[in-house]
């Protein structure tokens, strides 16, 4: 295989960051400008990040082998979004902890086995967060859910045939939803539900 366009084999094309100023604080993300000199021309460019805190998204599997999906009003896209549990980690959380207390606070279940599959960034172009991909099996109802007094989430419970039909129609538009069930499908295996 030739060289990486623009540069030759083995050529380092990180960019060097000299500094880093907070521009805004917008409660779940901040946007960070960043100085940084190009590894191509030497020359310094201001690049924007939006700093998030990493996140989870479960596909999880109640005891009779439906699959626990939310939905929610979405207000960048201005619409009612059907998706898999999901939350943000807290500092220094692990995901499979995060995944447990997102999933019970979301949806009221609780996991016999979780399990985590990988992670992914969300958006390297713009944002320096992770999403952590989980499976949960076995889950079974033990509380009503503890949304924050801001959410409104709704739970529906499909069948492995229906979320396959979902995501092939659109009826999961998500793009975070989509990679988290291909993650899901190509590193858990024939185990699925």
């Amino acid at each position: 295989m030739g060289a990486p366009a623009g540069g030759a084999a083995g050529e380092r094309r990180t960019w060097e960051i000299v500094g880093r100023d907070r521009v805004a604080d917008c409660e779940v993300f901040r946007v960070d400008r960043l100085r940084a000199l190009s590894p191509r021309n030497g020359r310094s460019y201001d690049r924007y990040v939006l700093a998030m805190p990493d996140w989870v998204n479960l596909v999880a599997f109640t005891e009779d082998g439906h699959v626990i999906l939310v939905e929610q009003y979405r207000f960048g896209a201005g619409i009612l979004s059907l998706e898999f549990p999901a939350g943000i980690l807290q500092p220094g959380e692990h995901p499979a902890d995060g995944a447990r207390r997102e999933l019970h606070e979301e949806t009221g279940y609780e996991p016999a086995d979780i399990q985590v599959i990988g992670e992914v960034f969300a958006d390297p172009a713009l944002q320096d967060n992770r999403l952590h991909v989980v499976a949960a099996r076995g889950c079974r109802r033990v509380a009503s859910p503890h949304q924050d007094e801001s959410e409104d989430v709704r739970i529906r419970l499909v069948t492995p045939e229906e979320l396959r039909g979902l995501l092939r129609d659109g009826g999961i538009r998500h793009a975070l939803a989509l990679t988290t069930w291909f993650l899901f499908q190509e590193r858990a295996g024939p185990r699925g539900g």
